[in-house]
């Protein structure tokens, strides 16, 4: 059995899997990676759109877990879908729990799927997803976080433990620092000038959570 390097959906770099398809770790981020055999281009013109209709399907259903299942296997399979990237991404973060909240993978979502665009159209396409689906994602995961610490109270009055407190919070920013680093200059791209309002917008509501629940 040999090595051969395959595409990890998880932060996009190329790392080594058995051949035999056994399941690995990704020597780089720890994610799941698995080499699959090549699809042939005859077989690629028929699978290509049952993934995306699949992957698709799955995330409109808000059925998470198989989005990120088929999303991933585009991502493995070399299928060029930059926006793959993007709702594996936002698949993977409305699974975290608050004691295990995987933003690491946020970031990597908007940036791969920014990154891997090879015409404008695809560009204007990923970003009219991130501007929609993705920025809705990051703020209906703080509003979440914001109204858990508003029902419940801060660490001193509240009946949970600090750290789910202080997890909550982390949250927030760790979603905030997503938009900083990687959302807003994305859209400070020329070609996207009827987009901006809605991801600024989307911030300006995050960082109001932030507000919110320091007060409490």
């Amino acid at each position: 059995m040999a090595n051969v390097e395959v595409n990890c959906s998880n932060c996009g770099a190329q790392a080594p899997a058995p051949d035999d398809g056994t399941p690995a770790k990704c020597m780089y981020c720890g994610g799941n990676i698995q080499y699959q055999k090549p699809i042939s281009e005859s077989e690629g013109q028929t699978a290509n759109p049952q993934l995306k209709r699949l992957a698709t399907s799955a995330w409109e259903s808000d059925n998470h877990k198989e989005s990120e299942k088929y999303f991933s296997q585009i991502i493995e399979q070399g299928i060029h879908y930059p926006a793959a990237w993007l709702y594996k991404g936002l698949s993977v973060a409305w699974q975290s729990s608050i004691n295990e909240f995987r933003a690491k993978d946020l970031g990597p979502a908007f940036k791969n799927a920014f990154e891997s665009c090879e015409t404008d159209q695809e560009f204007v396409e990923v970003a009219e997803a991130a501007a929609t689906d993705g920025v809705d994602t990051l703020y209906g995961l703080a509003l979440h976080s914001q109204n858990f610490v508003t029902e419940h109270g801060g660490p001193i009055n509240s009946v949970f433990d600090e750290n789910i407190y202080g997890g909550h919070v982390s949250r927030i920013f760790d979603i905030l620092t997503v938009f900083t680093d990687i959302v807003l200059p994305a859209f400070e791209d020329s070609r996207l000038e009827e987009y901006p309002h809605q991801v600024s917008k989307r911030y300006l509501e995050v960082s109001g959570c932030i507000y919110r629940v320091l007060l409490v």
